[in-house]
């Protein structure tokens, strides 16, 4: 058999993944048990490959600082033991052994270098994953520590550290390392005067002006305008609660604040001192009715123990209209024993309510007590709460029922009365029934309901007078 065939023959142990070996300089008789065999070891570097290294927890699931160091554990490992497979292979011509070792080295290499290629992009990848984390730790503990000038230079001096070990790691050029430095400034001196805008700190004008140079144009343009803002605002808001502080009449407050020149800040000062006013008098009208309520269950109280102390326990720093309500409702209870409810005032409630809610909502509802029944109070409070949680549902139910009794045309005051509670009654037991609130359709089939129910009530009970009337003329 001629030389160049058994190199030919040679050549063919070659694997996809390896580049063909140059085995010219080697010769072998033509034996096919031999090549059979480098064929087979040659197979098992390839599934050692696959299984080791391309598996879920193989070399290539390795990332980051993970994989620094393994590829030459890895190969050292496939070393040792195809060496000790070659050792045991018994070749019929020893030759056979050389070109087995040869395509050992060649694939053992070219896995290698792939595994080694992989562990370098991890290591990279691991390398700029700590040095963003770093510069970003940095600028979150600047932010953190802002009032902290000692910490702010240490964040700042770490991260100047980080990006020159970053431009020896990437190679940057000069102008490169001075693009990112600036760009890392900008967002690090933003972030500060961010923090101090968000907790409304006047510190972010006097941070911004000192460090604005090193923003970017369009963030710096931005600071420019919410710091100045920030600051006007700030300097008016101080300058108003002190003022509002001294309990000046409104002639006094326009004369102290003519005196502010800068006419911006005078404009938000008297907005300040405007909503001051406003949330006082919500304050004072909020404790008024505070201690109306409590006043009212006191005398309530009392009259189901001692009723004849009750006028001792009207609280007469409480508004004129407060005490006379009560002082009606006691002579009421004392002399009936009860309050029968005011039907006219009960639906002049539910009305305001539907009309003009958030006006509503202001009242003090315990002077309702002078009106209503202890039942019927409850039923306004529920109505308030449910009207609270979803104003649609009450007016809907509202505008349905009106609809649908002046469609059946029901004019005594007394049967409506008698049917919004039932209507009411209803709704309620429906919600504990479900676990939830009837929706608009469900609303309006029940109230219809309800109505009809009453209607035939009506009807069969008119019939009855009716038929008793006719006997008695009989």
């Amino acid at each position: 058999m001629s030389n160049e065939n058994n190199i030919a023959d040679i050549k063919s142990y070659s694997l996809r993944k390896i580049p063909v070996v140059n085995l010219e300089k080697f010769s072998v008789e033509d034996n096919d048990t031999d090549k059979i065999k480098i064929l087979e070891l040659s197979n098992f570097i390839d599934e050692w490959e696959h299984e080791v290294l391309f598996t879920e927890n193989g070399f290539y699931s390795l990332k980051g600082k993970e994989a620094e160091n393994k590829s030459e554990e890895f190969i050292l490992e496939l070393k040792k033991i195809v060496n000790s497979k070659i050792q045991k292979i018994n070749f019929i011509d020893m030759a056979s052994k050389e070109i087995a070792i040869k395509v050992k080295n060649i694939k053992i290499e070219s896995i290698y270098n792939r595994m080694k290629q992989y562990e370098n992009i991890q290591l990279n990848e691991w390398r700029t994953e700590t040095f963003d984390n770093s510069l970003t730790s940095s600028i979150r503990r600047a932010a953190l520590y802002k009032d902290n000038s000692e910490i702010i230079s240490s964040s700042y001096n770490n991260a100047i550290t980080v990006l020159e070990l970053m431009s020896k790691n990437e190679k940057w050029d000069k102008k490169t390392f001075l693009s990112k430095k600036n760009q890392f400034e900008s967002e690090f001196y933003s972030n500060i005067v961010t923090s101090f805008i968000n907790e409304k700190n006047i510190k972010a004008y006097i941070f911004f002006e000192k460090y604005k140079d090193k923003i970017e144009e369009k963030k710096r343009k931005e600071f420019e305008q919410s710091t100045k803002k920030l600051k006007n605002n700030i300097i008016a808001y101080n300058y108003a609660k002190e003022l509002f502080s001294y309990n000046l009449t409104d002639k006094e407050k326009e004369n102290e604040i003519k005196s502010v020149k800068d006419s911006e800040i005078k404009t938000l000062i008297k907005t300040f001192i405007s909503d001051l006013d406003r949330s006082k008098k919500q304050t004072e009208e909020e404790e008024k009715k505070e201690k109306n309520a409590s006043n009212w269950k006191e005398i309530i109280s009392i009259l189901n123990s001692e009723p004849d102390k009750a006028f001792l326990y009207i609280d007469f720093s409480c508004e004129d209209s407060n005490q006379n309500a009560k002082l009606r409702y006691i002579k009421n209870i004392r002399k009936n024993g009860y309050i029968n409810t005011d039907k006219t005032k009960f639906f002049e409630i539910l009305k305001e309510i539907r009309d003009d809610y958030k006006s509503f909502i202001k009242k003090d509802i315990y002077d309702f007590y002078e009106y209503l029944s202890a039942e019927d109070f409850n039923i306004i409070e529920y109505i308030l709460e449910k009207a609270e949680k979803n104003l649609e549902l009450f007016e809907s139910d509202y505008d349905y029922i009106s609809n649908e009794i002046n469609k059946n045309k029901i004019k005594s005051e007394e049967t409506i009365y008698l049917i919004v509670k039932l209507i009411i009654e209803s709704l309620k037991s429906f919600q504990e029934s479900n676990k939830k609130e009837a929706d608009i359709e469900q609303r309006n089939k029940l109230i219809k309901s309800v109505i009809e129910r009453y209607q035939q009530k009506e009807n069969k009970e008119g019939e009855r007078d009716d038929s008793i009337k006719h006997s008695a003329r009989k």
